[in-house]
């Protein structure tokens, strides 16, 4: 299943939707109005694997994020009796197959939910659209007035039987923090008479020394469909999926972007229009137009009136990766900073004395406790009783690993 954000998003804000009708004047949300639902986000494929569901319940603004469901029976089975049980993970939070399977050709697959309450909700059965490899190309232009590398997706269907895509990404990019350093700050204990706060800072080799260079990967939000039905021939044509200006970090030392292209039924094609006309242009934020609830292929088997949000969807899926690099597109453009500003604080270590308490030392041990700020750079002052001084910043320019992965993807080259 995609892990796309932008539908987790859509869904939490479709309860607005289903007692407002459309407005043209700004709106306080009124969450007297909430509706409790289950949501389902719900992909198979055609690739042979063990497939994931996500079942969450709507929720009003002042929560901060749904309520995941974990004890439902989720089960999806075929026209030809083969059933396919999911169990939930904790871990991810969704239902993963217990198996691995695939879609195939001629067969129609229905979703099956029950819930605690005993709940059951089905989909309509939903058939395996034709199959059709995507390609990826990209081109320097310029876009809306910015320039920038356009990448886009393209594919061909001599049957001329695919009509309706819907495409995702998925991007990895390397990067390096500017202020990596060796060490990490230690603390130990003393007595008062030699430091006032009852510890003397020191510093050792860090635990992690691969804490340099790291992977970070990233999740396309929007919403993005294609469709040739009113073309002369099945053909998508550098279809926009991805545009990155000169000045962004993540091309700084190598990107790549995965896209994954479905071929995607009418039904579902007019399912996700509709979300996103909800979402707005972008397909991530709310509309002031809000055109009501978007009714899915899933439906109560005890109460055909009871709303559920979702779709399930049954699709064929093709991809491609390909790699990009600054100094190869944009070569006579400086490489762009890091993504963040990095605020070095230079203190000192000497321990706090009764009639003379160091602000410095204090500090140190509050960053070091609370993981605010980390070690950089060690430097030592001259004399009979040198001072350590330590350089810190903050954890996301000195260790990659507090917000990304250090190990080295298996499709990198």
């Amino acid at each position: 299943m995609p892990k796309s954000a932008s539908f987790i998003t859509v869904f939490s804000f479709l309860l607005l939707a289903l007692s407002l009708e459309s407005c043209t004047e700004s709106f306080v949300p009124d969450t007297e109005t909430f509706e409790d639902l289950l949501v389902v986000e719900a992909t198979i494929t055609d690739e042979m694997k063990k497939h994931e569901i996500k079942l969450t319940r709507t929720y009003t603004f002042e929560e901060y994020q749904p309520e995941t469901v974990a004890d439902a029976s989720v089960m999806v089975s075929d026209n030809l009796g083969n059933q396919y049980a999911f169990q939930y993970n904790t871990e991810d939070s969704l239902y993963i197959s217990v198996s691995e399977f695939q879609a195939v050709p001629g067969n129609e697959y229905t979703l099956n939910i029950t819930t605690s309450n005993d709940e059951t909700y089905v989909s309509t059965p939903e058939p395996l659209p034709p199959i059709n490899q995507v390609s990826v190309s990209y081109e320097k232009k310029e876009v809306a007035g910015e320039f920038g590398v356009q990448i886009s997706a393209n594919s061909y269907d001599p049957t001329n039987s695919s009509h309706y895509y819907r495409y995702e990404y998925q991007e990895t990019y390397k990067l390096i923090v500017p202020y990596w350093g060796r060490y990490q700050v230690k603390i130990i204990e003393a007595p008062l008479e030699i430091s006032l706060s009852g510890y003397v800072i020191l510093y050792e080799e860090r635990d992690n020394l691969d804490s340099e260079v790291c992977y970070d990967t990233k999740y396309s939000k929007e919403i993005k469909l294609a469709n040739t039905i009113e073309k002369s021939e099945d053909r998508v044509t550098d279809f926009p999926v991805r545009f990155i200006e000169p000045d962004n970090y993540i091309l700084n030392y190598k990107y790549s972007i995965l896209v994954k292209q479905y071929v995607i039924n009418y039904e579902a094609y007019t399912y996700y229009k509709t979300l996103k006309k909800v979402a707005g242009t972008d397909g991530t934020t709310l509309s002031p137009n809000q055109p009501g609830f978007v009714a899915g292929n899933l439906s109560s088997v005890d109460n055909p009136d009871k709303k559920i949000i979702g779709y399930f969807e049954v699709a064929s899926v093709s991809s491609e990766r390909i790699f990009l690099d600054h100094v190869s597109l944009f070569p006579n453009i400086p490489l762009p900073g890091y993504f963040k500003e990095c605020n070095i604080l230079k203190l000192n270590t000497r321990p706090p004395k009764i009639r003379a308490p160091n602000k410095d030392h204090m500090t140190i041990i509050a960053f070091t406790n609370t993981g605010t700020m980390l070690l950089y750079k060690v430097e030592q002052t001259p004399g009979n009783a040198p001072v350590y001084i330590f350089y810190m910043v903050e954890p996301a320019c000195t260790d990659c690993t507090t917000f990304a992965s250090n190990e080295i993807p298996e499709f990198w080259e």
